[in-house]
């Protein structure tokens, strides 16, 4: 039995490099799929080129629907010569019929059913159906397509290269004749190029760069006064090393020069790809800092700051402030807590059980107690910190006597059972014993004086924790962390495989409207495709702020672990057993006494270098 259907025929046109795909119908051929297009392709030598995918699939949805057509109507004419076959009179009838009569002669016999719908032939069939015969193009022969763009500041060349289809393959004659024609004079990285012409295909590759223009220096603020002036110990002629006078707490008297502004420098000029020179620009006249109280700029020189009141110098980037400074000569209960809006210079000691809370810095002559102090700025302890005689109960409880927070720096000449936070760093002189300390910069013993043991607790800072000595001979467990949380590395994975998934579902809803859209070239969309495809829209557009959202995580966790990468544990002298280090979740216990050395991060774990 045979069926309506369509052959393919391939015609290729040599000067468009097109290959034109044509229905022809036909009875009994095979159904036409991308599968048989791109087998016929391969067969009349044209399998590598581009293949226009919705035009494939346009012709195969024309061969079904007009071969389910055509169809219908072949069997409607079978039917038809079928019906007026059975309505002729029979054989005894007719001859009854011819021999009536001498005058009556037998006529030809009709032709047959079978003759009838042998008759019939597809391009009959096909023009009952009043349709062009459909063709479409369907491939085509396609050059290397090569191109040279540069970013919009004009300094990084771009070569893309798109592989061919079928045509002339990209080479270093054409990729000149590219260049020039853009007029590029920078120098090229040959062998970038030459690695991608010899993969044939390339992406946004870097192949020169021009010089950037340096802009030059803003403005330098030199400071012309200390905040306060280190001398070290000195020693008497009794061989007594006297550690009270180690640092002098400065006030400054109205009137005093703080801080002068220097000119901007200029820059450096630089030249873009097409041989241009890029002006560069002069450094920025940067103002003084607007939150400075206590000093106003010169009358005579806008460039010079000057102290307006009596008291203790707080240095910012871009100025000097003056605190009127409250002095005390020690914090017990005869003085209650402190909370003062400025800086406080205590010329004893702090009692255990106060507090002092101050905006500015705090200076300790003598010692501190199991007291509490919060500072808007340093905290300079010129002894020590005793927050307790640690026993094995209270080193397991962490219950610390003594606590410090503070805005910028502390520094003490030692520190027992002591919590400390500090903003920036945390700097001892002799030793940290049974603490818990943080720093955001960095955590330092013994930098310039001092022996600097670092023994038992906890101590952690994101660039630097440094000492003389690790731990201690009794092998006390001392737990030291740098760089980011230790969870950082796991976020980071989650993000990036959550970006990864998002991606995916956009894609996978782009392939879905893509095909909605072949469809609805063949007839209008019904109001369910319509209302599919505003779903994927609306969800498409969801989830493109969420990808956006994590794409910001994943730069932000980035930076923070390739700055842990260079955070550092350093010991100058010893460190003893039972030293646990931590960078970004993974740690390195010492199991026994060793040399000094650095602790850092390096092929994913803690490394110990000596």
């Amino acid at each position: 039995m045979k069926q309506f259907g369509f052959d393919l025929t391939l015609e290729p046109d040599e000067i468009s490099g097109q290959v034109c795909g044509t229905l022809s119908p036909a009875f009994n051929a095979k159904p036409v799929t991308l599968e048989l297009i791109k087998t016929q392709l391969m067969q009349a030598g044209f399998g590598k080129y581009y293949l226009f995918e919705a035009n494939l699939g346009e012709i195969i949805e024309t061969d079904t629907a007009l071969r389910e057509k055509g169809e219908k109507v072949y069997q409607e004419l079978i039917k038809r010569i079928k019906d007026e076959v059975a309505k002729r009179p029979s054989k005894t009838e007719q001859n009854e019929e011819d021999h009536q009569g001498d005058e009556h002669k037998q006529e030809d016999e009709p032709p047959s059913e079978l003759q009838q719908i042998e008759a019939i032939t597809a391009e009959f069939i096909f023009t009952l159906l009043k349709t062009p015969p459909p063709e479409t193009i369907v491939a085509e022969r396609r050059d290397a397509v090569i191109t040279v763009t540069t970013s919009e500041d004009e300094l990084t060349v771009f070569l893309d290269i798109a592989a061919p289809h079928g045509g002339t393959e990209a080479d270093e004659p054409a990729i000149t004749k590219a260049l020039q024609a853009r007029g590029i004079k920078a120098t090229l990285n040959n062998e970038a190029i030459a690695e991608a012409i010899e993969k044939g295909v390339c992406e946004s590759l870097v192949i020169a760069n021009g010089i950037a223009p340096k802009k030059g220096k803003d403005s330098i603020f030199t400071t012309l006064v200390q905040d306060q002036i280190s001398s070290g110990p000195s020693v008497d002629s009794t061989g007594k090393t006297n550690y009270h006078d180690i640092n002098q707490f400065v006030v400054i008297e109205p009137g005093t020069l703080l801080m002068r502004r220097g000119a901007p420098a200029p820059g450096k000029s630089g030249t873009d790809v097409f041989g241009k020179v890029i002006p560069a620009e002069t450094g920025d006249v940067l103002p003084f800092f607007g939150g400075i109280e206590g000093a106003r700029i010169a009358d005579d020189d806008n460039n010079l700051l000057v102290a307006t009141q009596k008291g203790h110098p707080i240095i910012h980037d871009r100025g000097v402030s003056i605190d009127p400074v409250l002095q005390l000569t020690n914090v017990s209960l005869a003085t209650g807590n402190v909370n003062y809006d400025g800086s406080v210079l205590v010329k004893q000691d702090v009692a255990d059980g106060l507090k002092i809370e101050v905006t500015g810095d705090l200076i300790v002559e003598g010692v501190v107690g199991k007291a509490t102090i919060i500072a808007g700025n340093n905290v300079i302890i010129k002894q020590g910190l005793i927050g307790g005689t640690p026993s094995e109960e209270q080193i397991s409880d962490q219950n610390f006597g003594a606590s410090v927070s503070a805005e910028g720096v502390v520094s003490a000449r030692f520190a027992t059972m002591a919590k400390i936070r500090a903003k920036k760093k945390i700097s001892l002189d002799e030793y940290a014993l049974h603490c818990d300390l943080y720093a955001e910069e960095q955590i330092v013993l013994g930098e310039t004086s001092g022996k600097g043991n670092l023994i038992g607790g906890k101590a952690q800072a994101f660039n630097l924790v440094s000492a003389k000595s690790l731990g201690s001979t009794g092998s006390t467990v001392t737990t030291i962390r740098v760089g980011a949380p230790p969870n950082t590395l796991e976020r980071y994975r989650r993000v990036t495989q959550a970006t990864r998934q998002k991606q995916q579902i956009i894609t996978d809803i782009n392939e879905n409207l893509h095909k909605f859209s072949l469809r609805s070239r063949q007839s209008d969309p019904p109001p369910q495709m319509l209302e599919m495809i505003a779903k994927l829209n609306t969800q498409s557009a969801a989830i493109n702020v969420e990808l956006a959202d994590l794409q910001v995580q994943e730069n932000e966790l980035k930076t923070l672990l390739m700055r842990s990468k260079k955070s550092k544990v350093i010991s100058k002298g010893k460190v003893h057993q039972n030293v646990i280090v931590h960078i970004l979740g993974s740690s390195l216990r010492i199991k026994e006494d060793s040399s000094s050395g650095t602790f850092k991060f390096d092929m994913r774990q803690v490394m110990f270098i000596r």
